[in-house]
């Protein structure tokens, strides 16, 4: 284990998700850059964990079949003419698929629905108070980070020495 690498991975994750959960809500985007640091961080995160070749291999065939996913969830939405999900959300579930393993990605989707749940009635509630016509743009960015946290928040506040 190369803890250096790890912490300082987990550090940026860290930091990336904050700013997710800021422009979700100011700006109701996910940009580019943003995915593409989350997903290039998970190098160092793996490297420094020390994880054996064939862990590696595993969890790059969990997160190529689920990146294929959820690009049929976008392509599926598409062909609805439907935006089930905004770009920048599913792209960060794929970044996010680099990070964690099958078990714990499944657990983050659980409490991301969750948290979905929420940030969607509040959304709407927001929307009807300032008498805004539909469709509601829902932050789901937050849900997202909130899932994360449900499952890495531990790794992650000790990072930051709390």
């Amino acid at each position: 284990m190369l803890p250096f690498l790890f912490w300082t991975a987990i550090a940026g994750l860290a930091v990336l998700l904050a700013y997710t959960v800021y422009s979700d809500l100011t700006s109701r985007r996910i940009p580019n850059w943003l995915t593409l640091s989350v997903a290039l961080l998970a190098i160092p995160y793996w490297l420094g964990r020390g994880a054996a070749d064939a862990d590696l291999l595993r969890h790059a065939v969990f997160a190529g079949a689920a990146i294929l996913l959820l690009l049929l969830i976008w392509q599926a939405g598409y062909w609805l003419r439907r935006r089930l999900m905004g770009g920048g959300d599913l792209k960060l579930l794929a970044a996010l698929t680099l990070w964690l393993p099958l078990a714990p990605y499944m657990e983050m989707l659980f409490w991301m629905a969750l948290a979905g749940a929420v940030v969607t009635l509040v959304a709407l509630a927001e929307n009807r108070l300032r008498k805004r016509p539909l469709p509601t743009r829902v932050p789901y960015g937050l849900a997202i980070v909130a899932g994360v946290f449900a499952v890495h928040g531990e790794l992650i506040v000790k990072q930051f020495g709390a």
